[in-house]
């Protein structure tokens, strides 16, 4: 369960930095470069990624940990499938 507590973590982390990045896309806009607001604009994508990669990741550990105790507790009632 630590490593599950860990990917939440991780997730809020993200979700964090990438609204920390998109408060800064106005003065990209308006008082910055082309390229500071394509650059800023690439560090939210990468940042997307890793949380879109984080999230599949928390939710396949979830569903397999859910399927484990879903099947001891088959087992334990003597339920066959």
């Amino acid at each position: 369960m630590d490593y599950i507590n860990k990917l939440r973590a991780d997730i809020q982390q993200l979700e964090e930095q990438i609204e920390v990045l998109s408060e800064k896309i106005p003065d990209a806009i308006f008082k910055g470069t082309p390229q500071d607001l394509q650059g800023l604009l690439f560090d939210i994508d990468s940042l997307k990624s890793r949380l879109i990669s984080a999230q599949s990741y928390l939710i396949r550990s979830l569903s397999s940990r859910l399927q484990s105790e879903s099947d001891r507790l088959d087992r334990m009632l003597g339920v066959s499938k």
